[in-house]
């Protein structure tokens, strides 16, 4: 199990989790809701409403893995994907979570080109300005200091596309504008979903520490700014150690305090907005 997405939906958190085997396309993408994610709240209970969609490999051209859910307009639009032919898309009930059936229509909304490796996951889907921008992984994330994944982005006047890249190529034709790739230490960041603070927004994905691959990879965080309508993102928040102090909640659940990696820094350089 893993990939989780959560959204709020009328007042409730909707959480699509994907279960699979690492390489299998015989997979399926689950949803719990919880009224609450305060683990102290007496409502703290999460639902299992079990199967969204599912791929068989004798069946399905994609496979059901990485889900992402975009409200909009009161419509909800599910994206998911990973390798085979690509990124799929379907509009769901918010009522339920669900789609029609758990083989809807899958729309195909980005896919590599037909000479390149058909490694693309991690769908994330952000609305800005009237234009809805996709953010995919490319490449291989799980090879440690030699993992070659990158962050990319195309845009669309529609949640399922079409998503042209900044040279106006389709996303279902291999088109792509870089968002971010490795540098001498920072290796294959991937998998990224956008958050809003009050300090601004940020690209949050994961990386592997060439210095520490030992490590495998690590949550880090970028300011994320917009030029001409495309994204363009800042350097990596600085990391200082520092101890951990978990509510009381948390650790009567089990969890303890231990000594983690946090970002305490603010970038040198930020974006232009």
């Amino acid at each position: 199990m893993w990939a989780p997405d959560i959204q709020l939906v009328a007042g409730k958190c909707y959480l699509y989790y994907s279960v699979s085997t690492f390489g299998s396309q015989r997979s399926v993408i689950g949803l719990a809701v919880n009224a609450t994610l305060n683990r102290s709240d007496p409502a703290y209970r999460w639902e299992d409403r079990g199967l969204v969609v599912e791929s068989f490999p004798d069946k399905n051209d994609y496979n059901a893995i990485d889900p992402m859910l975009l409200v909009d307009a009161g419509r909800g639009y599910l994206v998911w994907g990973s390798y085979w032919t690509g990124i799929k898309g379907t509009e769901i009930d918010l009522k339920t979570g669900k789609p029609e059936s758990s083989q809807p229509k899958a729309i195909p909304i980005a896919s590599r080109s037909a000479t390149a490796p058909t490694s693309i996951e991690g769908a994330y889907i952000v609305k800005r300005d009237g234009m809805y921008y996709l953010f995919v992984s490319w490449d291989f994330c799980c090879a440690r200091e030699h993992s070659t994944y990158k962050v990319m982005v195309r845009r669309s006047k529609f949640p399922l596309g079409p998503y042209l890249d900044d040279g106006g190529r389709q996303m279902t034709d291999g088109g792509g504008t870089l968002v971010l790739m490795s540098d001498t230490r920072w290796r294959g960041p991937g998998h990224n979903s956008l958050l809003t603070t009050e300090d601004g927004e940020w690209l949050v994905y994961h990386v592997v520490d060439a210095r520490a691959p030992d490590r495998g990879r690590i949550l880090q965080l970028r300011p994320i700014g917009w030029r001409d309508g495309w994204p363009v993102v800042g350097n990596a928040l600085g990391v200082k150690k520092l101890k951990a102090s978990p509510p009381p909640s948390v650790v009567a659940a089990g969890v303890t305090s231990s000594t983690v990696e946090t970002d305490t820094t603010s970038s040198s350089s930020r974006p232009a907005r």
